[in-house]
């Protein structure tokens, strides 16, 4: 019970919603998202960008009928689970999991170490399935503040830690 509480307040505690400067490309906004939490959650910037993009061109990442896209990864270079989300001044245009093409406006980042605890999966899994739940969740992230947010991911985490209980 308590390495659970101590992950959900890890996440909890870097959970936020960050402004990203406009980037002409994905990639360089990806680039800049990492190269800003080097040093406290990433420890290469270069090589978490990299697996993000290409988790992207492995299957589309854009949530159909939001301006969402989540992307996610595990690494070695990832110091523990993290989750926050980045706002785009410019939308970007990112194909949608339903292969169609969605303007991109809000980052879901979803991290985790490698190797990935059986609790810290089961938190990361959580999050990522609580995004897709209800349409009342979609519209949160999408566009919610981020105390509604962080409301909703104590309580995930609060339903967790009494199932591991």
């Amino acid at each position: 019970v308590y390495k659970g509480m101590k992950v959900a307040n890890q996440i909890l505690e870097n959970f936020d919603i960050k402004a990203v400067r406009y980037s002409q490309t994905l990639e360089s906004t990806m680039n800049e998202i990492c190269q800003s939490l080097e040093g406290l959650i990433l420890t290469d910037a270069k090589v978490v960008a990299a697996k993000l993009m290409g988790r992207l061109k492995q299957a589309p990442i854009g949530i159909p009928e939001t301006n969402l896209a989540l992307f996610h990864c595990i690494s070695s270079e990832i110091k523990f689970p993290y989750f926050s989300i980045y706002e785009i001044k410019e939308p970007l245009s990112i194909i949608g999991m339903d292969r169609t093409s969605i303007k991109m406006k809000r980052i879901l980042l979803l991290l985790g170490p490698e190797p990935l605890s059986d609790y810290d999966q089961k938190v990361l899994g959580e999050i990522s399935a609580s995004i897709i739940e209800s349409n009342l969740n979609m519209e949160l992230y999408n566009s919610g503040a981020r105390d509604e947010i962080y409301r909703l991911l104590s309580k995930l985490f609060l339903i967790e830690l009494t199932k591991y209980n």
